[in-house]
């Protein structure tokens, strides 16, 4: 297998052998899930309010297997202004819950039909949005990281205590994600739209 280098800012290209967890097929690459996005951030913490008209997109809305607003809180509408437009999330964004045992780890991919009549909805800051430069790309970058590979990478980079456990927005960026050309990138894309339309996802 041929050596792979990351360059960063003006210093020296460095080996990054040891962080590959496998071999990849002709024509994949490597790269930090960082660069393949336009924007990856945790969301805010919010001011909650009994007027429901934003709803706020906490942990709890992503379920193991979907995603749900059943049990949603909203946020003051006089603080909505707090967020800019690229906090609110968007047709295939990628939603990962980054705090805490038990609920850490989970990944959902957002579709706006599920926000019904609500206007908008914004993630508070225990959810971090992964919003793929490329949309065809969302849906796989979205099945990896529930795969076990996936998993595995959220798990080995958490940090803090036991009950405390937080999964840093910079460690996501940092990712190293397994890219196949285009044409397999539209093959997955199709191949995991079929799968999410026969589950009624």
């Amino acid at each position: 297998m041929s050596s792979y280098y990351e360059k960063i800012g003006d210093g020296d290209p460095f080996c990054i052998d040891d962080e590959l967890p496998f071999e990849l097929p002709d024509g994949w690459a490597w790269s930090r899930l960082g660069s393949l996005c336009e924007y990856l951030h945790r969301g805010k913490t919010p001011k909650y309010s009994d007027v429901r008209k934003y709803p706020v997109f906490a942990q709890k809305c992503n379920q193991p297997t979907h995603i749900t607003l059943e049990k949603v809180k909203f946020a003051d509408p006089t603080s909505i202004s707090r967020y800019g437009d690229e906090c609110y999330l968007r047709d295939d964004d990628i939603v990962v819950n980054s705090t805490g045992a038990g609920t850490l780890g989970r990944v959902g991919l957002f579709h706006e039909t599920i926000l019904g009549a609500w206007p908008c909805i914004v993630p508070d800051s225990h959810v971090t949005t992964i919003r793929c430069v490329n949309r065809l790309f969302a849906p796989y970058v979205y099945r990896l990281l529930k795969s076990p590979v996936g998993q595995w990478l959220i798990s080995s980079k958490q940090t803090g205590s036991t009950n405390q456990k937080e999964l840093p927005a910079t460690e996501v960026a940092r990712f190293l994600v397994p890219v196949p050309p285009i044409k397999e990138q539209r093959r997955i894309s199709t191949q995991t739209e079929v799968t999410l339309r026969a589950l009624g996802v």
